[in-house]
């Protein structure tokens, strides 16, 4: 089974992976004890907020289109006192 992947959401996968391994050596650069791992939380977040950001920023999605309603697809009314007057300009334009 393939699965196509847009080379965009990739980068921004790659730019989320590059981000984790930059703070996890950074906070494993802090501790003085330098048998102490990094902090894999703190990684971890910060690779998630970079996905979500870049894929705010960029406007991707999962890759399906979008469903616009129609003005032929809006819901009617159900009676008689959901019913909006016409606009006065449209009335005087019909006469």
């Amino acid at each position: 089974m393939t699965i196509h992947i847009p080379v965009l959401n990739g980068l921004v996968v790659v730019a989320a992976i590059i981000v984790g391994c930059v703070v996890f050596q950074h906070s494993r650069s802090v501790h003085s004890d330098r048998s102490a791992a990094g902090d894999l939380s703190m990684a971890i977040a910060a690779a998630a907020a970079v996905v979500l950001i870049l894929a705010f920023l960029f406007g991707l999605g999962d890759g399906s289109a979008a469903v616009h309603d129609s003005p032929a697809s809006s819901p009617t009314s159900s009676g008689p006192g959901d019913l909006a007057p016409p606009p006065a300009a449209a009335t005087a334009a019909i006469r």
